[in-house]
């Protein structure tokens, strides 16, 4: 059975969230999953003795967490050898605007190159707006930056904009790849 680590960095807990449905759905095709915060990873864990990875991370101004980029520059040898996949979490995608969109799966494009990994798959998913996490600064502008785009505004609540389909697909499309690293590596030799 094919093991498959869901490594993720979060700031208010939707990426995370994203991993565990992710695993969710890697274990009801009957494969092992493994969900992970980078920040806090096992100092024992070689990720080597997965037969496939995926990391998360959530983008704001741009930029991820600086574990997610240290995770992958010390670990891009072996993510490189094997199926590993990198999905982004961003309200942008939640929007109307195409450009924003747009700009967020270029910054998912260009935060593995960057570093000379090469993920064979990729994803930007709709994140969050956890008005109840956020303190009274943060919510604040958050309510000002969703207002201005036609959002939502109740900040008594907390609103989920993730495509769960798409995060299905997403976790099917990495279940094949791992499924057929393995065969691929236990097949019998031919005569």
């Amino acid at each position: 059975m094919p093991g498959i680590a869901v490594i993720y960095a979060s700031s208010y807990g939707h990426t995370a969230v994203i991993a565990d449905r992710i695993a969710g759905e890697l274990a009801a095709r009957g494969l092992r999953a493994e969900v992970h915060d980078v920040r806090a990873l096992p100092k024992d864990m070689f990720i080597s003795r997965f037969d496939a990875v995926i990391l998360g991370g959530r983008v704001h101004g741009q930029k991820f967490p600086r574990s997610l980029r240290r995770f992958v520059r010390d670990h891009r040898s072996t993510l490189n050898r094997i199926p590993s996949a990198f999905y982004t979490v961003s309200l942008s995608m939640a929007g109307k605007d195409e450009a924003a969109k747009q700009d967020i799966l270029r910054i998912t494009a260009r935060f593995p190159a960057e570093l000379g990994w090469k993920p064979s798959s990729s994803a930007a998913f709709a994140g969050a707006l956890p008005y109840t996490k956020y303190g009274w600064l943060t919510r604040t502008i958050m309510k000002r930056i969703s207002a201005a785009a036609g959002g939502d505004t109740d900040t008594s609540r907390d609103y989920v904009y993730t495509d769960w389909d798409e995060v299905r697909r997403f976790a099917d499309e990495m279940a094949d790849k791992a499924t057929a690293h393995v065969e691929k590596l236990y097949q019998p030799p031919a005569h």
